[in-house]
């Protein structure tokens, strides 16, 4: 048993290293002489194995803005935690395993929730002052406007929005959303840990 936990110490060490290199290269992707040096070519035949995994999944990309990368960092902080929580507790059962994973993708969800609440309420400041041209503007609105009819017209079938009462109704939906979730997958999550297989 102290093997296997030396062993799982070791990897969570090693997991944390890798993601903390990804975070950095993310960032330096947002400036371009530090992305094409050698230091940061470094970084990219490190990382970009495992981010192209993420890359390819085209619904995390809005024109030129790549989500991708949050996706790629959740899911190694969440082996990451359930090794962790293996080491803490000493012991294994799947209502634990559940509880971890089930909670983890609630945090990556509820981190892409919060990012969609803070772009959603940015774009419905400049829509309100009316300095939404650009074409940043443009590309967010080519991913966020099917997205939010397609909802709308889940609840709504025979009622046309107009964009802007479409982007408050979509914000109040996922502040909603957001701490609705918060309630129900800690409760959820708090039952799970507690089962004794």
């Amino acid at each position: 048993m102290a093997f296997l936990l030396t062993i799982f110490r070791f990897l969570v060490s090693v997991i944390s290293l890798y993601t903390f290199i990804i975070f950095i290269r993310v960032l330096i992707t947002w400036i371009p002489s530090l992305t094409y040096s050698k230091f940061g070519r470094f970084l990219a035949s490190i990382t970009d194995p495992y981010l192209n995994i993420f890359r390819k999944i085209k619904f995390l990309r809005a024109g030129s803005v790549d989500f991708s990368p949050i996706l790629a960092i959740g899911v190694l902080v969440l082996v990451s935690s359930v090794l962790s929580n293996f080491i803490v507790q000493q012991r294994f059962s799947v209502g634990i395993l559940l509880s971890v994973i089930i909670g983890m993708c609630w945090s990556l969800l509820r981190s892409f929730i919060g990012i969609m609440i803070f772009i959603l309420v940015l774009r419905l400041i400049f829509n309100l002052i009316n300095k939404d041209s650009g074409s940043i503007w443009t590309q967010l609105d080519q991913f966020l406007t099917p997205i939010m009819y397609k909802v709308s017209g889940l609840f709504f079938p025979r009622k046309y929005f107009q964009f802007r009462n479409l982007l408050a109704c979509f914000l109040v939906g996922l502040i909603v959303v957001y701490f609705a979730g918060n309630i129900m997958f800690g409760t959820l999550c708090s039952a799970l840990y507690s089962l004794p297989f």
